[in-house]
């Protein structure tokens, strides 16, 4: 039972790690923005830097052993 309510915990973070991820890429889709390429036909936006830092720094605090 234990393990069950941790695990939606973990989805309930989860989830909000999702969610503020997506609140910055709309912030970001509010201004005008700039889309540059990693590499050629591989576009990348301050948006995606944003959520992708977001998402990376809230699950590393939520599973400080998690690996990218």
């Amino acid at each position: 039972m234990i393990e069950k309510l941790l695990n939606i915990k973990l989805l309930e973070n989860i989830g909000l790690i999702a969610i503020k991820a997506g609140q910055a890429v709309m912030d970001v889709y509010k201004e005008n923005f700039v889309v540059n390429e990693k590499r050629p036909n591989h576009p990348i936006t301050k948006a995606d830097l944003e959520s992708h830092s977001i998402i990376k720094k809230s699950l590393e605090n939520l599973i400080p052993d998690i690996y990218f």
